[in-house]
């Protein structure tokens, strides 16, 4: 998993932004082929479609 991806499984919404902000791959799949837009909820995933992530 990458740290995109447990920030959004963790609702971390700030931290989220600033993995966005120093350029992570926002298209980047777990173990399980699941994008951390698949793990969001909430504001980390209203942020995530806003950005185009998948």
């Amino acid at each position: 998993n990458t740290p995109l991806i447990y920030a959004s499984w963790n609702n971390h919404l700030e931290v989220v932004k600033y993995l966005i902000s120093v350029g992570v791959n926002k298209a980047a799949k777990d173990n399980e082929g699941k994008t951390a837009l698949s793990h969001a909820k909430g504001k980390v995933r209203d942020y995530l479609k806003s950005i185009g992530a998948k």
